[in-house]
């Protein structure tokens, strides 16, 4: 007879799974323990993982004579703890969580940071081990600095970031909350902060240019991992993590459950009580834009609607395409400032803002309001007008850069040009030095002379403009401001400064106001946009009319 989950009492309770593995057979067997969540609550392992495949393959008997069965995942799991020890005590949410009983589901996600922070250890399983994961776990144990690594550790490491784990939406919080993480393949373990100088590394690193880009299967894995080790920095340094930052961290992600972009990151949050409990009986939309209307309504900052509009949801949608994964279906348009993370996008303006010290909008005098959960109503002023727009700047086609650039060129002087494209940062995102100038240069030249990519990796100019501004479009405004923005922007649209917003935002009226009319201006949000030579207040000290701006 096949198990079935008793009710959980009322209050913090959860479910931990003690498995004990018969010394002659090396079968486990288990049994279910309901526990109360507190300080006081035995050692067990919390389990970090991509559920991926979750059909059956193997049947696991508990004491009682029923049985559990576990998916290809687990079972390997299973196999590997057990070469390890001959008792241990786990949480599994597929299995210490009726996932059938949608009530119970929800309440013990509002435990998950609990959960995973009260854990003895947390392991990251990242599944069946193979040669190559086998030698880069070696590597990141040897303790050896990632400059001394041989030739081909690069790609050995990158083998490891190609496993699901790394995208999957709740390991952002499973492995920050963690006292004591652990890495494990196959029968390869180490310790997860060993990963973080390499991480690092490998940014900079030439042996890894060749897969820093959209279409190798490892590079999504880096950057998560980047995220995730920055974030848990962050974390247990400070307590929590500022509530924009971490939106703008789970874009990158993916969920089966959409909902769980918001409800994923709740214990992480300095002011948790800003996003809705989860609930897994409301809609997507609707926690989405309770979401956002809780945030844009109560914090003084509207540097979260860098995060939001149509431009990073088209970008979003144009990238599972290139990538070659289904497009995802959004079933309701939602207002164009409301979060959608469902669109995968590369973009870290919150990021890049507080390295830069941008400061487009200078302090809120408020708030924004919400009106109906359909329209918010900010303050600012229209700046300018998107006047001609130009090529989008691709990395992945050297004609198409070399296109882009030789527009630019027409567009504007060399100087704006080459800071603009970086958003006036390095590499190693700081200010941007006057060497990258003569590396602009170079990349120009090495482009009309039809160099190979092979010759053009080299230059630094061109790894900073693929990590940074890839895929966006160069445009120039009425007064003869310079930018990059979103594909999705074109000419018509315009650009304006909010109270309390360090970006500018392109904003495409619904119909035409004159600058220096005080009537409102009502349109769609297409996203934010780097403008050089406006991102430190200047336009505060235009005379430009203030005026309420609706956003639909």
């Amino acid at each position: 007879m096949d198990f079935r989950h008793d009710p959980l009492p009322e209050g913090q309770f959860i479910r931990l799974l003690h498995v004990d593995i018969e010394e002659s057979t090396k079968d486990p067997t288990v049994t279910f323990h309901t526990v109360p969540l507190d300080a006081d609550i035995q050692k067990y392992t919390a389990i970090s993982y991509a559920w991926e495949d979750t059909s059956p393959v193997q049947r696991v008997l508990c004491k009682d004579g029923r049985q559990i069965w576990l998916s290809k995942t687990l079972s390997d799991l299973f196999t590997s703890l057990a070469k390890r020890q001959a008792h241990f005590i786990l949480w599994i949410d597929a299995l210490c969580i009726n996932q059938d009983d949608i009530e119970e589901r929800g309440h013990q996600v509002n435990l998950m940071a609990q959960v995973y922070s009260l854990a003895a250890q947390v392991v990251i399983w990242l599944g069946e081990g193979c040669e190559k994961t086998n030698e880069a776990f070696k590597l990141l144990g040897s303790g050896a600095d990632y400059q001394a690594w041989p030739n081909h550790g690069t790609a050995m490491l990158m083998e490891v970031f190609k496993r699901s784990w790394f995208g999957r939406l709740w390991v952002v919080q499973e492995a920050t909350v963690g006292k004591d993480v652990w890495m494990m393949c196959g029968d390869s373990r180490i310790r997860f902060d060993a990963f973080e100088s390499v991480v690092w590394s490998l940014w900079n690193s030439t042996s890894a240019m060749r897969f820093l880009h959209a279409r190798n299967a490892s590079y999504l894995g880096l950057r998560c991992a980047t995220r995730i080790l920055a974030l848990r920095r962050t974390f247990w340094s400070e307590g929590s993590i500022t509530l924009e930052p971490l939106l703008e961290a789970v874009f990158p992600y993916s969920a089966s459950d959409s909902r769980d972009f918001i409800f994923a990151i709740r214990g992480l949050v300095d002011r948790p009580s800003l996003l809705p409990t989860a609930d897994y009986t409301t809609t997507t939309e609707e926690v989405f834009t309770k979401a956002t209307a809780g945030i844009l309504s109560e914090v003084e900052s509207l540097d979260g609607l860098a995060l939001c509009g149509i431009g990073p949801r088209t970008l979003g949608s144009q990238l599972l395409n290139l990538l070659g994964e289904r497009t995802v279906v959004i079933p309701e348009q939602l207002p164009s400032w409301v979060l959608d993370p469902r669109l995968n996008c590369y973009d870290e303006p919150l990021s890049d803002c507080k390295l830069g010290n941008w400061n487009a909008g200078g302090p809120s005098t408020g708030v924004g309001k919400v009106k109906d959960h359909k329209e918010l109503h900010v303050f600012g002023r229209v700046l300018d007008q998107v006047s001609l727009t130009g090529p989008t700047i691709s990395t992945w086609s050297l004609p198409a850069m070399k296109l882009c650039l030789n527009r630019a060129v027409k567009m504007t002087d060399r100087e704006t040009i080459w800071r603009a494209l970086i958003m006036d940062l390095d590499m190693d995102e700081g200010p941007a030095s006057e060497e990258l100038r003569s590396e602009f240069d170079e990349l120009l030249t090495l482009l009309n002379h039809n160099a190979s990519l092979a010759e053009i990796e080299g230059n630094e100019y061109f790894r900073i403009l693929r990590r940074r501004c890839c895929s966006w479009r160069i445009f120039t405004t009425s007064d003869g401001y310079f930018g990059t923005s979103w594909p999705t922007m074109k000419e018509g649209d315009v650009v304006c400064v909010l109270q309390g917003c360090k970006f500018p935002l392109i904003i495409r009226p619904t119909y035409p106001r004159p600058y220096g009319s005080s009537l409102p201006v009502r349109g769609t949000l297409i996203g934010w946009c780097y403008l050089h030579g406006m991102m430190y207040g200047e336009a505060l000290r235009k005379d430009l009319c203030e005026k309420t701006i609706i956003l639909i």
